[in-house]
């Protein structure tokens, strides 16, 4: 019974064991996710080994790197040029550039254009060799009005300035007195029409962020800055969208010039040219106006002053003035004239074309001389085929020396030219050069005026007699 009782313990016992083994093992594999642990024993053995998977050829694929976001080291600034010796240059000039009814009439073709280019033929050559060509255009191309070539209002058809671009002129003024005769949208479209046409137009302002603005050229490396101003307009009250715009023209004061040469100078300009439209009509010497702009403008700085209005040719100036203890050329032509007009009456028809030579000495860094030279012309009329009056431009020593140039049909005859000779060479007067001579290489011309003194600022010089 008690050896029953034994067996029946044990038997207990060892269940009780089983069991509690059993718990442990569950324990175990829910903690290593279903992998029973090994015991010593068993993990010490070596386990045996898997045979590797067949290796595949490998492709060796290029590496595309990323651009790196680096910015490049700039490059270095070159130095500026240093400029040395000397520069010449030339700017030609010419006067009132006029288109009257006789004019339009002559120019008229059959399909309803204009061809004003016959006016310019024998006058041409004389125009070109210059770096700049210059010179007042005195009428308006105004789509809102007619036509007109009279003192009502000069209106012309956009035909002129083509003739004019066919000469190859460079810069055309627009600050004159019939600038505005169309008033402010007269004058945007006639400035808007020369630009387009290829032209430099300098004395009206098409936005009022444009006044004061400086037009400088760079002439044969030589930086020039050119103003353009006008004394007077023959209508004064202008208008823009009901406000004031008496800023679209470039209105002459001695302030004005004075703080324009300023900002001239500050942009780098070291030759200063200035236009004006000044003077008395008809007049053949200057006025009081025109005598004191000179002075005020030299004053400011301006080195060449060219004027026209008179629509008659006036006396010129070489001077020699000292600034801030230097003494520097200057040069002033009181008024050129016109240059194209069919106006009769004598002083109209009397004119030159004005060519200035300029030496810029980059070692003193000043302007060291102005030499002036020209080539004198008339405008002479006839009576065409048509019986319609034509105008010619001729190179008056030209026609001297060989009349028939001129059309057999004028009423002119050759000692007409003579005394439009002996005015035009009055009108220069003795200080304009220290010789008068023509630039044009195949005019034959013996000087006839050799000034031994330049004048000072204030001297006022005596006409050739």
């Amino acid at each position: 019974m008690k050896q029953k009782t034994n067996d029946k313990r044990r038997w207990i016992i060892l269940n009780a064991l089983f069991l509690a083994l059993a718990v442990l093992i569950a324990i175990n594999l829910y903690e290593t996710g279903g992998v029973p642990a090994q015991s010593p024993e068993v993990a010490a053995q070596p386990a045996e080994a898997t045979p590797a998977p067949e290796t595949a050829q490998a492709t060796v694929m290029p590496i595309e790197t990323p651009a790196l976001d680096v910015t490049p080291e700039p490059e270095a600034t070159p130095a500026p040029e240093v400029k040395t010796g000397a520069q010449d240059f030339s700017m030609r000039f010419v006067g009132d550039l006029m288109c009257c009814d006789y004019q339009m009439a002559d120019a008229l073709q059959a399909d309803g254009s204009f061809d004003f280019t016959k006016h310019f033929a024998q006058i041409k050559n004389e125009l070109q060799g210059a770096d700049v060509l210059l010179g007042n255009f005195e009428a308006c191309m105004y789509s809102g009005a007619p036509l007109n070539g009279t003192i009502v209002g000069f209106n012309a058809p956009p035909d002129y300035a083509k003739a004019l671009k066919d000469c190859n002129f460079d810069v055309l003024f627009t600050s004159n007195n019939h600038a505005m005769d169309f008033l402010v949208p007269g004058a945007f479209e006639t400035t808007q029409k020369l630009r387009e046409m290829g032209f430099v137009a300098l004395g009206t302002n098409l936005t009022k962020e444009d006044v004061g603005s400086i037009y400088i050229r760079d002439v044969r490396g030589v930086p020039v800055a050119i103003l353009a101003y006008t004394a007077r307009t023959n209508k004064y009250k202008l208008e823009l969208d009901g406000e004031d715009a008496s800023w679209v023209m470039n209105y002459y004061s001695a302030e004005r010039v004075a703080a324009d040469v300023k900002t001239a100078r500050e942009l780098g300009a070291k030759v200063i040219v200035m236009y004006l439209h000044e003077g008395t009509e008809k007049d053949t010497a200057p006025d009081r106006r025109q005598l004191a702009a000179a002075n005020e403008s030299f004053a400011a700085g301006v080195d060449a002053v060219i004027m026209s209005h008179t629509h008659s040719l006036q006396k010129m100036e070489k001077r020699t003035i000292t600034v801030d203890g230097v003494e520097k050329p200057v040069f002033v032509a009181y008024s050129l004239g016109n240059f194209m007009s069919s106006a009769i009456h004598t002083e109209s028809l009397n004119n030159i074309i004005l060519n200035l030579d300029f030496t810029y000495d980059w070692d003193q860094d000043r302007l060291t001389s102005i030499d002036a030279s020209y080539v004198l012309t008339y405008t002479y009329n006839y009576y065409n085929d048509q019986k319609i009056m034509s105008f010619s431009i001729v190179p008056l020593e030209q026609a001297l020396a060989d009349f028939s140039m001129v059309d057999s049909r004028t009423r002119y005859k050759q000692d007409r030219f003579q005394t439009a000779y002996d005015k035009i060479m009055k009108r220069i007067g003795v200080d304009a050069a220290q010789d008068v001579y023509s630039f044009h290489p195949d005019t034959v011309h013996t000087p006839a005026i050799n000034a031994e003194q330049t004048p000072s600022a204030s001297s006022s010089p005596t006409p050739a007699q």
